[in-house]
């Protein structure tokens, strides 16, 4: 995955999560679609990438959101780090697996969401933990079809181009 792709997934994340899951659903989506970009690129490129990947995404959040500037940024770091270290440790590869890094990475993202939050002081918003459990599961279901449908996506655009073609299917033959 190339920075430009990064970028270009972070920004249709970050785009979907603020603008059209509100015109969708009138009840707020639990699904944190630039953390499951940030734990995809911990996963596939390593911590570096992913510090990156996940201060800008949750500056940017934190800024579209009207809150503090800050708090979700230090998280989606912190989270970044850790998953980007681990998968170097770990092998990620079967569904179950990956299924289980991003439950533990949602976990991890709330904890020091709420953290940062109780140390400012200011008001934090209230979440129980049935919330924050159910969140992580769902952001996990989301991350791992996410993941299938990329992982899918170049062969279907291969056979979509094939059936396609102007000569498939045709005997073309020169007499």
């Amino acid at each position: 995955m190339k920075n430009a792709h990064i970028a270009l997934a972070l920004g249709t994340a970050l785009l979907a999560q603020t603008a059209l899951l509100r015109m969708v659903t009138a009840v707020p989506v639990p699904v944190d679609l630039a953390l499951i970009v940030v734990v995809y690129v911990a996963l596939s490129r390593g911590a570096t990438t992913a510090i990156w990947t996940g201060t800008a995404a949750g500056l940017l959040q934190d800024v579209l959101s009207g809150g503090i500037v800050g708090p979700s940024g230090l998280a989606k770091c912190l989270v970044g780090a850790i998953i980007g270290l681990s998968s170097t440790r770990l092998v990620v590869a079967a569904l179950w697996s990956r299924f289980a890094v991003y439950v533990a990475a949602s976990l991890l993202h709330a904890v020091c969401f709420f953290g940062v939050y109780m140390l400012i002081d200011t008001g934090a918003p209230g979440a129980s933990m049935v919330f924050l459990v159910g969140q992580a599961v769902v952001n996990g279901l989301v991350f791992v079809s996410g993941v299938g449908l990329v992982h899918a996506a170049p062969a279907a655009w291969r056979r979509l181009r094939v059936y396609w073609s102007p000569i498939a299917g045709r005997n073309w033959e020169l007499e």
